[in-house]
């Protein structure tokens, strides 16, 4: 029989990987129990307290970023705090080092392109980036090729031509000369099979009060990546209508045709693909569904001494879901009640079908921590994991609360969970 000898290098990276896992997933649930981003904390901790104020903002907000709760709850509540204008430099720093934390943790763990080369065709993937050091990591660790490329679409020459190109998160980060150039230069490196699928924000991602220029894009020069050229490198938001346009100057179609998916990148960006036979039929695109999703706003006990949770669940395709279901230490599945009032979900995904996304869960518990998991199914019947994980079941009874309380309506950032999976 074959032994396999574990190297204790790959061992203790993946010891590592559990370990942070676990850290983050702690302090996210912490940040929920404590009610963090809430408007009583905002009041409590933030507003009048002078610089450390400011500096605690920063810090919570950077943090809250980096865990994936949602950027609009940060500028929201930035406004709330600070006015508008400040409100939004403060709310943009706090969303700039939380990505750069985010950042520098995905270097060393990250990447969705260690899922892709498990299908097995890792001999006939080529990866790009603009740091050298990022492409000898992909190569070495996942034995895919590796093409370094440049802020200069011009420069960019792999040497062939490619069946897809697939850029995540490049052009909701340039500027309007280097969107329409890359986008020119990558449209040339298609076969005549080839398509590209590549993200955006939308506008409907904008901070309120922000505004797209006249041309319909909008790029502010600063990023997550603090060592790239903001010059070159920011954030960007941009309209159909440009991207439209951008596409019909890239491919040469004087009627561009494209598929459009909504929030389908992380339930954020849009996604949009492109052929480079104008002919072929994208229709079939039309079908991509994002399934269910949503969140667990609180834990809590109730004055009956029963483990409550309250959320929300929804589907950007269908509306409401079918059923919400918990399970309690992997026991069977327990229902929760559903279809309550959920203004702040439907304001900020703007759809006025999810305004009874709202679910609540009551159960006794007799131990202090119990390991949760929250499922929800859609009408489809598809089924998104909500949470999974140990929760300490809190000790102090309090009165069961209504959906319309103000100390229910002021977990803020928990549900307007509207930034799952980025990003």
């Amino acid at each position: 029989m074959a032994s396999h000898r574990v190297r204790p290098r790959v061992l203790l990276r993946g010891l590592l990987l559990l370990a942070s896992l676990a850290a983050l997933g702690w302090t996210a649930q912490w940040m929920l129990n404590a009610h963090l981003l809430s408007q009583r904390w905002i009041d409590a901790e933030v507003v009048g307290h002078g610089l450390a104020g400011y500096a605690v903002f920063l810090g919570v907000g950077a943090l809250a970023t980096a865990l994936g709760f949602p950027r609009q709850v940060i500028a929201f509540l930035g406004g709330y705090a600070f006015g508008t204008l400040a409100g939004t430099e403060l709310a943009l720093a706090a969303t700039v080092l939380g990505c750069l934390g985010t950042f520098l943790y995905a270097r060393g763990f990250g990447r969705s392109l260690r899922f892709l080369t498990q299908s097995g065709v890792r001999g006939r993937i080529w990866a790009s980036d603009v740091q050298r050091e990022a492409v000898d990591f992909v190569m070495r660790e996942f034995g895919v090729h590796g093409i370094q490329s440049s802020y200069e679409p011009g420069d960019f020459r792999p040497g062939r031509a490619f069946d897809c190109v697939w850029v995540a998160s490049l052009f909701s980060h340039l500027p309007e000369r280097l969107f329409r150039a890359w986008l020119r230069r990558l449209a040339g490196v298609l076969s005549p099979q080839g398509i590209i699928c590549f993200s955006v924000h939308d506008e409907c991602l904008l901070a309120p009060g922000e505004a797209l220029g006249e041309g319909g894009i909008k790029y502010v020069p600063m990023s997550e990546i603090e060592e790239l050229d903001s010059r070159a490198y920011g954030t960007t938001h941009v309209s159909e209508a440009f991207v439209a346009r951008a596409i019909g100057d890239a491919f040469g179609h004087e009627q561009p045709r494209y598929a459009r998916l909504r929030r389908g990148l992380a339930n954020e960006q849009d996604l949009y693909v492109v052929a480079k036979d104008p002919a072929r039929d994208l229709a079939q695109l039309q079908a991509f569904r994002q399934g269910a999703w949503g969140f667990v706003d609180r834990f809590g006990r109730d004055a009956a001494g029963n483990f409550t949770m309250l959320g929300w669940a929804a589907s950007l395709d269908d509306g409401p879901v079918e059923r919400v279901t918990v399970r309690l230490d992997g026991g069977a599945p327990l229902a929760c009640t559903t279809g309550l009032a959920r203004e702040d979900v439907a304001g900020v995904l703007r759809d006025t079908r999810l305004r009874t996304s709202g679910w609540s869960f009551a159960h006794p518990v007799g131990k202090a921590e119990v390991f949760v998991d929250v499922c929800a199914e859609s009408a489809a019947g598809e089924t998104a994991l909500l949470y999974a994980g140990p929760v300490r079941v809190p000790g102090v009874a309090v009165a069961e609360q209504s959906q319309d309380s103000p100390k229910v309506r002021e977990s803020l950032a928990a549900r307007v969970w509207s930034r799952v999976r980025g990003r």
